[in-house]
């Protein structure tokens, strides 16, 4: 990963980092590291509520209903 001058402007240690004439150093990140930090944390904390709650009624259509084998149908 490649950082751009303007990120580092108002860095308040921008003095000690290395200048054009001085190796650089590379951070490399992988891709699901990348994707990790893109992710929007409260939005993902609401999906993880919703899913409790479907997937509670799911165990129950499958406790009390008796339905292990039911066929989930998608839109079209």
């Amino acid at each position: 990963m490649l950082f751009s001058q303007r990120d580092g402007k108002g860095c308040p240690i921008k003095n000690t980092c290395p200048t054009t004439s001085e190796n650089r150093a590379r951070v490399y990140l992988s891709k699901s590291e990348i994707l990790r930090r893109k992710i929007n944390h409260t939005k993902y904390k609401q999906f993880i509520k919703l899913r409790y709650l479907i997937e509670r009624k799911f165990a129950e259509a499958k406790k009390w209903h008796n339905l292990f084998r039911v066929r989930y149908r998608t839109l079209k």
